[in-house]
C-alpha cells in the first residue's frame, strides 16, 4: 500500500538549472534587478542561486552576461557625453575607471586645480587632459623600464 508521503513528498521540488532558469536570469539581470531581487523572481532564495551560480558556469554566464546587457546603454551614453566634452561626465569616468589617481579618497597629484569656479569648461578639461596625458607617459616610462 503505498502511503501519503509517498505520493506527496515534504518540501520544494529540487532547484533545476534548464534552458528557462537561464532565459529568466538574463532577462532579470539586463532589466536591472539584483541578484537577490532575481532569485525572488524565479522562485528561490538568493543564497541557493548563488550556489548553483558557483557550480554551474551555464548560469554564472547568464547572470553576468544579463547585467552586461542591462548596463551597456548606460556606458555608451557616458562615452558620448564624454566625446561631447561634458565636464562632469569626463570627473564620472576618471573616478570609475581612471584608476588610483582618481578615486575621491586619493589627492590627484598631477592636476592643480584649486578653485574651479573662474575657469572655463575648456580650461578645465584641458588641464584634466594635460594631467592624463603626463600620467601615460609616467605608465610608459614604467613599463619600459
Amino acid at each position: 500500500m503505498t502511503t501519503f508521503r509517498e505520493l506527496k513528498p515534504l518540501g520544494r521540488p529540487a532547484f533545476e538549472v534548464t534552458e528557462e532558469i537561464l532565459e529568466q536570469a538574463f532577462k532579470f539581470r539586463s532589466e536591472g534587478f539584483t541578484v537577490e531581487q532575481t532569485a525572488h523572481n524565479m522562485g528561490t532564495c538568493k543564497a541557493t542561486l548563488c550556489k548553483y551560480q558557483a557550480i554551474n558556469t551555464d548560469l554564472a554566464d547568464a547572470l553576468k552576461m544579463g547585467k552586461t546587457f542591462g548596463i551597456q546603454p548606460a556606458i555608451n551614453q557616458l562615452r558620448k557625453k564624454v566625446e561631447e566634452g561634458d565636464i562632469a561626465a569626463i570627473i564620472y569616468n576618471l573616478k570609475c575607471f581612471g584608476g588610483d589617481e582618481f578615486r575621491p579618497d586619493k589627492p590627484v597629484s598631477n592636476i592643480e586645480i584649486h578653485n574651479n569656479s573662474d575657469i572655463s569648461d575648456v580650461e578645465l578639461a584641458t588641464k584634466i587632459e594635460k594631467a592624463l596625458n603626463g600620467r601615460i607617459e609616467k605608465e610608459n616610462k614604467e613599463e619600459d623600464s
